[in-house]
């Protein structure tokens, strides 16, 4: 009886190792195959935003391409390319991990100088007004709407200011105002870029990021001009 019992305990084990594994390749070997018989997919987020601004994009392939039923797996789709002469890349990355991790997407624009300053851009709110109330200090560009609704903060103001003329502030507020976007702006380097938390996943994300992205080349065509003034 006892050997009986150690038998049906063995076939337990094994059946909870199996069926779930089983189960696994199964899903795995029908999504090949949809993925197959499917033709043609439907463009992705990335895929539209690519070509609204007449970009490529990167990415896409398998993690594994030589494991057949694991082709599923494939690295994230970005958005590249050039556009006006600058080197433009829109990505989604993670920062964290387990619970704490979080999804961010960024779209970034390189230019040719590096800057001698930098600057960060956001909206004001509940932490910005604390840290002011405590001594921290943004950089004031005279527009009273723009710098009651941004957050501007930066190791030059006087450059600062000039990257900010006053068609740039324009439009990001227009932008802002369109999309309540909440993300933030940081330029360092010889680049600027734009970030916020979440992925792109409805029509409105596509042209919050493809509006955005048109700002970030304006504003590294000035930003290169005045990394250059100083070289």
């Amino acid at each position: 009886m006892d050997c009986v019992s150690g038998y049906l305990f063995f076939l337990y084990i094994v059946g909870m190792i199996l069926v779930p594994l089983a189960a696994f390749l199964f899903v795995l070997y029908a999504i090949q195959r949809v993925q197959k018989g499917g033709g043609a997919s439907k463009p992705g987020p990335m895929e539209a935003l690519a070509k609204s601004l007449g970009l490529g994009t990167g990415g896409g392939d398998p993690y594994l391409p030589n494991t057949p039923l694991l082709r599923v797996f494939r690295r994230p789709v970005q958005v590249e390319g050039d556009l006006s002469g600058f080197r433009v890349l829109i990505r989604k990355y993670t920062q964290g991990s387990g619970k704490n991790q979080s999804t961010y997407t960024e779209s970034v624009v390189s230019f040719r100088t590096p800057l001698p300053f930098r600057f960060t851009l956001s909206l004001e709110s509940l932490f910005t007004r604390i840290g002011k109330s405590l001594g921290l200090r943004d950089i004031p560009t005279g527009d009273p709407f723009f710098d009651e609704r941004f957050y501007l903060r930066g190791n030059d103001p006087e450059k600062v200011r000039l990257a900010l003329f006053p068609e740039i502030r324009e439009r990001l507020l227009a932008w802002q105002r369109t999309h309540k976007a909440g993300g933030s702006f940081e330029a360092r380097d010889a680049a600027i870029r734009y970030y916020e938390q979440g992925s792109l996943s409805r029509p409105g994300d596509i042209r919050r990021f493809e509006e955005v992205t048109r700002i970030l080349v304006e504003l590294a065509e000035i930003l290169d001009v005045l990394g250059s003034m100083d070289t």
